[in-house]
């Protein structure tokens, strides 16, 4: 991933006791190494559906535009096929 040879800055969270029952399970069943990498994951997929928010956003009230629908379409199916795809 991108921030793995990056400086990295520690932080506190609280967070409710079931948040963290669940983040232990899905190490627990292999989604993730740990915890940290899991909640840089959800951080991540967060960051990049705010993004696609705000490009909707922008977007929905402009012309169509063919070649722009064709590249909606193909960066769909990426997520559809592997949610952890990121453009590197």
């Amino acid at each position: 991933m991108w921030y793995a040879f990056r400086m990295t800055t520690q932080l506190a969270v609280r967070l409710p006791e079931e948040m963290v029952r669940a983040v232990d399970k899905a190490v627990a069943d292999g989604l993730a190494p740990n915890r940290s990498r899991l909640i840089r994951m959800a951080i991540d997929r967060e960051l990049r559906h705010l993004a696609a928010v705000r490009d909707y956003e922008i977007l929905r009230d402009t012309e169509p535009d063919k070649e722009m629908e064709a590249l909606a379409q193909w960066t769909s199916q990426q997520f559809r096929t592997n949610p952890n795809w990121v453009i590197d």
